[in-house]
């Protein structure tokens, strides 16, 4: 049996937390093997959830997200994976960026992955401008070059440069995703939304991922089929700890609309229940309520 090799230049994630570099076996772009085949003999640039087990804990519960679970994604390609929501969209997230590390199994990261509009890295008690030169000294950028288009990206004015603390909600979407459009990235990974802030800012966020996506890759995963629908080309459906392969679009929204029903049939559990309220007030902020 051969053994589970990644493309050269990614590493991999065990339950261990170890990282390591590894080369493959072959380079035969002749190579018929698809999905984690491929990347057992030949492939050079697939990234994913390799035989992944991971539990979320939250009030006391101990909750299954992944089940031996596998997921494999070229870096080139735009995917979705719809999801119910408290089936762990975000603990995956964390997964494939190293955040986290799973119970069992492997995580195949890309190096050049940014998660979309993510602001949970900043440091509340410094500024805008403070944060963004620590990203670009930790990513090997140059921290004007990159402080300067988030800046001029995020439209945030003087407030740049004042402590998060005086953030709103609003303010550090445009700044989180000002942030991921200023880092070059192969691949953008979307927790649930793959735009932030007011209307007029989501429009120009819009237009620059599309942008972006003419080079880049993409997995959003989220609850919404409609976020997804002329930007994703390959679809999955989170059910049973494990990622079910569909057709099209509309054999996914019809798939996850199915688990919405059953899910709602059932009685809410506290996780999902906190969760919906974080959802409901978060919400909120996309709409002028002037």
């Amino acid at each position: 049996m051969r053994s589970r090799l990644p493309a050269p230049g990614c590493s991999i994630t065990t339950n261990r937390g170890s990282l390591r570099p590894l080369m493959p076996s072959c380079a035969s772009s002749a190579c018929s093997r698809s999905g984690w085949a491929r990347v057992r003999c030949c492939e050079t640039d697939m990234w994913g959830l390799l035989d992944c087990t991971h539990y979320y804990y939250r009030f006391g519960q101990t909750i299954p997200i992944l089940k031996d679970a596998t997921l494999a994604i070229e870096e080139h390609e735009k995917v979705a994976v719809l999801a119910p929501p408290g089936h762990g969209k975000t603990t995956i997230v964390r997964l494939l960026t190293g955040m986290e590390s799973p119970e069992s199994g492997r995580v195949l990261r890309c190096p050049d992955a940014w998660p979309l509009g993510y602001a949970g890295g900043f440091r509340p008690e410094m500024t805008a401008e403070n944060n963004i030169r620590s990203i670009a000294k930790m990513a090997g950028m140059n921290a004007d070059e990159l402080s300067a288009f988030v800046h001029d990206f995020s439209e945030l004015g003087d407030a740049y440069y004042l402590p998060l603390l005086n953030y709103t909600n609003r303010m550090k979407a445009r700044l989180g995703f000002g942030t991921c459009f200023g880092i070059p990235a192969k691949v953008y990974i979307a927790d649930d939304k793959l735009t932030g802030g007011e209307p007029a800012f989501r429009e120009k966020c819009t237009r620059e991922l599309e942008h972006r996506l003419q080079t880049s890759g993409l997995l959003c995963l989220t609850s919404n089929p409609r976020a997804v629908q002329d930007v994703c080309d390959r679809f999955y459906v989170m059910e049973d700890g494990g990622f079910t392969a569909c057709d099209d679009f509309e054999e996914a929204k019809e798939m996850l609309l199915y688990l919405l029903e059953e899910q709602d049939s059932l009685p809410l559990r506290s996780d999902v229940a906190a969760q919906r309220i974080d959802r409901d007030r978060d919400d909120l902020l996309f709409f002028d309520l002037a």
